[in-house]
């Protein structure tokens, strides 16, 4: 399969809602034409280590 992860630090701000964190994608590839988003996680904060969700914390068969 060809998967790939994006991470993105997101710093969202309007009149009536403001957000911070960090949005992870994981997008199934395989056929460039018909791309799929696997995974699709919001995590307000760093984990205490630092870290951010990202592809090595799925597993593949």
């Amino acid at each position: 399969k060809k998967v790939y992860g994006m991470q993105i630090g997101q710093y969202y701000y309007s009149s009536d809602y403001r957000d911070k964190g960090y949005l992870f994608l994981m997008f199934d590839l395989e056929n460039p034409d018909e791309p799929k988003i696997m995974v699709r996680s919001w995590q307000p904060e760093k984990a205490e280590d630092g870290s951010i969700i990202g592809v090595s914390d799925f597993q593949f068969d």
